[in-house]
């Protein structure tokens, strides 16, 4: 997908979080949960990162080449 020009970003989601993406019918407008934040050191650390694409993680500038 980023080859063509798209772009991927990896989120956290808890079970309340997926519930309102998949069904917002069930939601009232008026008091939508808010999205919670990983909880572990190990997802944390996933999210922070960009090689994983994660959505803590902040882009770098110019990628260094090898």
């Amino acid at each position: 997908m980023e080859k063509v020009g798209g772009s991927v970003t990896t989120r956290y989601f808890e079970r309340i979080g997926l519930r309102l993406l998949l069904h917002p019918e069930k939601f009232n407008p008026n008091n939508i949960p808010k999205f919670a934040q990983p909880t572990s050191a190990k997802d944390r650390g996933y999210y922070s990162k960009w090689e994983n694409r994660g959505y803590l993680a902040k882009r770098p500038d110019a990628p260094t080449l090898l």
